[in-house]
């Protein structure tokens, strides 16, 4: 829930940057990319807790193949996470910059501590569907 939450607030964050004249075209293109990661990434996680909430309600009658099945969401959710995080972000820096401006590299770096956090929280809670 931790994750939906900061989530959330970085996407209004974005939404309300895309609406102000604080950027140009060339940033459109960067908050654009974060906002549909950040929804991809939301509805990921939407489904990690329905899994969670699914085994807890459940946790006595699972079949060997009920939680092998949960396993390989899990499992699959994980590497998607993965993907969308690992794929390098479009900024276009004008002129002759060579740093990425503060806010973006802010925002992404948000975005992928929020992944990884939520990673190492899938790698440790994994073995109770074991």
């Amino acid at each position: 829930m931790h994750y939906f939450n900061e989530s959330v607030v970085q996407g209004i964050q974005i939404q309300t940057l895309l609406k102000s004249t604080d950027i140009d075209g060339k940033d459109v293109i960067f908050y654009t990319d974060l906002a549909n990661r950040l929804e991809k990434t939301l509805g990921l996680v939407l489904n990690l807790k329905d899994l969670y909430y699914l085994y807890g309600k459940t946790t006595y009658c699972f079949t060997k193949d009920e939680r092998r099945y949960i396993l390989d969401r899990i499992a699959n959710t994980s590497q998607m996470l993965k993907q969308i995080a690992a794929n390098d972000f479009e900024i276009n820096l004008s002129g002759d910059e060579k740093d990425i401006r503060i806010r973006e590299s802010q925002n992404i770096a948000a975005f992928r501590d929020r992944v990884d956090r939520l990673l190492a929280f899938l790698e440790t809670s994994l073995h109770i569907f074991k």
